[in-house]
């Protein structure tokens, strides 16, 4: 199975949460968290979850199906989140035939929605990762040490706040979308801008860049 990194806007989505449990609060908490509306069957529910009135809780036996069949249908994006291997098969099953996404928290060979670790670097750049439910540990560790990394870097810092203010620059002088994306590549391989970039210098490089780009205007 070959998969594509996308982040997506999950305020329009209908969310079902199959499982009450610690891993199924958790994922239910987290789309809830960017908007979605969220939607939890099971037999049981964990404190956090019965607390939470933004959160729909249905009590239902899973086991026997037509409750289940009919939430699924209702909802756009299923997340299986039991400790009972029997219903998530099941539930995978329903929901692969209904064509729904599918986050299988239990195994994901058996699902087509990944659910990475997320952590915010600089000011408003995301990085996800995942070891695609090989070791969610190993994972993890991962994008702590990315962080890390990126947190000490004074050139990337610089360079993402240059940029950022330098693609204003352009969209509100520049008409030319072809030559904008050219005058991107231009500054990012001009020697000036790209030494200023290293000494962590983002006002200086952000000067430099509107200067090339006055050239084209």
């Amino acid at each position: 199975m070959v998969y594509i990194p996308l982040f997506i806007d999950a305020s329009s989505l209908k969310v079902l949460v199959v499982g009450g449990g610690m891993v199924g609060s958790r994922r239910a908490r987290s789309f809830l968290s960017a908007g979605a509306m969220v939607t939890v069957v099971a037999k049981e529910f964990s404190e956090e979850l019965l607390k939470n009135k933004a959160i729909n809780t249905i009590e239902a036996d899973i086991e026997e199906g037509g409750e289940i069949e009919k939430l699924i249908e209702q909802n756009d994006l299923i997340v299986i989140a039991t400790d009972n291997k029997k219903i998530n098969d099941k539930v995978y099953e329903m929901a692969k035939l209904k064509g729904k996404l599918i986050n299988n928290a239990t195994d994901a060979s058996k699902g087509n929605v990944i659910f990475p670790f997320r952590l915010k670097v600089l000011d408003n750049i995301e990085v996800a990762v995942t070891s695609f439910g090989a070791s969610g540990i190993a994972a993890r560790r991962v994008a702590e040490r990315i962080k890390d990394t990126i947190d000490k870097d004074k050139e990337l810092e610089a360079l993402y706040e240059s940029m950022k203010e330098f693609k204003k620059y352009l969209k509100d002088n520049i008409n030319n979308a072809k030559l904008r994306y050219k005058l991107y590549f231009i500054v990012e391989n001009d020697k000036e801008y790209e030494s200023y970039i290293r000494m962590g210098d983002k006002d200086s490089a952000l000067r430099r860049a509107i200067q090339i780009a006055k050239k084209f205007v």
